[in-house]
């Protein structure tokens, strides 16, 4: 149940031992029972099924709990297009009944241990074949994860998910625009020609993996990303002159991969557009000379990296967060707070600990 107190909202969870009455609403046409214990109802999915005016295509069980199986078959279950099962700890068999949902698009799974399950999961792939939205896995990636040839959105972030089935298959999903793998144990590499192949991904969030990245010095990418975040991956150790190409890019992480050498000229240009940068815990040094914050709430990280010199100009037009710590600037730091071209920079968190003599 959601109530809202204050402006703010609040899940309250319900306790519903019968649903018979629900059969007597005539015009009733969509059911959302997240954080309902249907534990007490052996008979839930008889009742739905007897409503004669249920034709929404969604179905919400997120939190949901409750002791029956699912049947193999369900009213509408053709028409289903939107299944959250987050939270309500689906079993193998209990998993079956998605056999049936050939139109469905987006699929939750979020908070459920569904170890054990894969070989069921790979069955519901090959009848999924327009699902557009899956978040949510554990354990091993489904080996026909490929085969979500209209795949739009993947999100499977901190799912202790392991092995390089995603990567075999990432050239297949050809249709993604977001895909989050972030905080795995996903291995192997990854090449240009896979990301070539995914020429719609805006966001690519996969930091916390045991990745490697291998592209040519002279590759130019045909996606053009909006969000790439590669923290913990193994890239070269010059600066990657490829990120000149997308136009786009609003987000950049490339910490902990390795990157040493001075940064070229031409990505300070480049950072003018972005919103969030961060660089550290690298090999890069050097001077720098000014940075640009040109995005409202930019966040800019350049710690534990080898820069030297006077701490930088720093421009910006509104709150920031800057981290130029574990560093070796030295000299004072007058000119980088008191700026007359800044006087209107408002800098919410700023961390030059551990500097050489600031």
């Amino acid at each position: 149940m959601l109530i809202a107190a204050n402006g703010k909202e609040l899940f309250v969870k319900t306790k519903v031992a019968n649903l018979d009455w629900l059969v007597g609403l005539s015009n009733f046409e969509h059911l959302d029972m997240s954080y309902v214990d249907l534990s007490k109802v052996s008979n839930w999915l008889n009742v739905i099924n007897k409503i004669p005016s249920l034709v929404e295509t969604t179905l919400l069980l997120e939190d949901t709990y409750f002791k029956c199986p699912i049947p193999r078959t369900i009213r509408n279950s053709t028409k289903l297009k939107y299944v959250d099962l987050s939270g309500s700890n689906p079993n193998s068999a209990m998993l079956k009944w998605l056999y049936n949902c050939t139109s469905l698009e987006t699929l939750l799974l979020y908070n459920n241990p569904l170890h054990g399950a894969s070989a069921i999961l790979d069955d519901i792939i090959l009848q999924l074949g327009v699902l557009k939205n899956l978040q949510a896995l554990s354990g091993s990636i489904p080996t026909n994860i490929g085969r979500l040839s209209s795949l739009e959105f993947l999100g499977l972030s901190d799912n202790k998910l392991h092995g390089s089935t995603l990567l075999e298959n990432l050239g297949q999903l050809s249709k993604l625009e977001i895909l989050d793998i972030s905080s795995n144990s996903v291995e192997g590499i990854v090449t240009e020609t896979q990301l070539d192949n995914l020429t719609h991904l805006r966001m690519f969030v996969a930091f916390g993996n045991s990745l490697t990245l291998n592209v040519s010095s002279s590759w130019i990418p045909r996606t053009q990303f909006r969000m790439l975040s590669l923290g913990s991956w193994q890239l070269v150790p010059e600066f990657q002159t490829w990120l000149q190409s997308p136009k786009t890019l609003v987000i950049l992480d490339l910490s902990s991969t390795g990157i040493s050498g001075t940064i070229p000229s031409w990505f300070w240009n480049l950072s003018m557009q972005f919103g969030d940068f961060n660089l550290s815990h690298n090999q890069l040094h050097g001077e720098i000379s000014s940075i640009n914050g040109n995005q409202e709430n930019s966040y800019i990280d350049l710690n534990s990296n080898k820069f030297n010199g006077t701490l930088p100009l720093f421009i910006s037009p509104a709150y920031s967060f800057l981290d130029l710590s574990n560093n070796s600037f030295s000299g004072g730091i007058s000119h980088f707070l008191c700026d007359a071209k800044s006087e209107n920079k408002i800098v919410y968190y700023l961390d030059l600990a551990r500097l050489s003599t600031c």
